[in-house]
């Protein structure tokens, strides 16, 4: 259930396995997008909070794991997806996540195909513009 006492125009969305938030700020802003199979929780919880999909105006990834990234192969928007490095490189398919890396392992073992996303952008040490 989203729960929006998390603060003003910030909404904590329960994914099951994991959470992802939703911030208001003008802008919207998807912070993580949950699981592979949380596609239909992420649409339900955005329900909740009086937005969908189509709301978004960008997602930050913070960082590449199935429970951060896994939905954004079920989301559609048009923004900017935004991760730091090597992160990003595993979102848009520059990059392969090691099989050492548990990263790679869940994927692998979960049967998770990273589709290229063509819209991640690299963020810098500092996000001036959130």
């Amino acid at each position: 259930m989203t729960d929006e006492s998390v603060a003003d125009r910030l909404y904590r969305l329960d994914l099951g396995m994991a959470n992802a938030y939703l911030v208001d700020a003008g802008e919207m802003t998807l912070v993580d997008a949950g699981t592979p199979n949380a596609a239909d929780d992420l649409r339900g919880e955005l329900d909740e909070a009086g937005h969908g999909a189509e709301d978004i105006d960008r997602v930050l990834i913070t960082h590449f794991d199935l429970d951060h990234a896994g939905t954004l192969a079920h989301l559609t928007f048009d923004g900017p997806i935004y991760a730091m490095e090597p992160d990003a490189g595993f979102l848009d398919g520059s990059r392969t996540p090691p099989l050492s890396n548990h990263n790679g392992n869940s994927a692998k073992s979960h049967g998770f195909s990273r589709p290229r996303m063509p819209r991640v952008l690299v963020c810098q040490s500092e996000i001036k513009d959130f």
